[in-house]
């Protein structure tokens, strides 16, 4: 699976102009944990190609706090597993913000991490009330019991 998003990583000491926010609806149809996520290693990216020196720098181009970046980093160690279940059922990582996860990014061993996720995936199984319905395809909610197996092969 191939997630892209651009970031502009222009230096905050030049002028440029302020982006346009993403209207409440398309903000609510991909949640802010997800947005973290793909931003995660959209930088990590950047810096592999040197785009950016280190995260350091990411930090100063964005204008966010060092310790921000660190911990929006911190969700590339969550289990591919659990990455999947964020990024293809949105109405669940909506209801789930990144400070939830912070604990689970310190584990190391994916079993722990899938046992302390599987409340909050069970919390989020039924839609919130701004989830709204897929056009294209109905209001499917797939099963949290496909996700639930660490050793599923992805």
């Amino acid at each position: 699976m191939r997630i892209e998003f651009e970031a502009d990583v222009t230096p905050v000491r030049q002028q440029r102009p302020r982006p346009t926010r993403p209207s409440p609806r398309a903000a609510d149809q991909i949640g802010r944990v997800v947005r973290y996520l793909v931003l995660a290693w959209q930088i990590e990216q950047a810096v592999a190609e040197g785009r950016a020196r280190d995260f350091s720098d990411v930090a100063d181009q964005l204008g966010l706090s060092r310790a921000r970046i660190s911990q929006v980093m911190g969700l590339r160690f969550l289990s591919p597993g659990i990455q999947e279940v964020l990024l293809t059922e949105p109405h669940r990582a909506e209801r789930i913000s990144e400070r939830q996860l912070r604990p689970i990014t310190e584990v190391l061993d994916w079993r722990q991490q899938w046992e302390m996720m599987r409340p909050m995936l069970t919390a989020a199984k039924e839609p919130s009330p701004h989830h709204h319905r897929d056009r294209t395809c109905g209001d499917v909610t797939p099963s949290v019991a496909a996700f639930d197996d660490p050793h599923r092969p992805i």
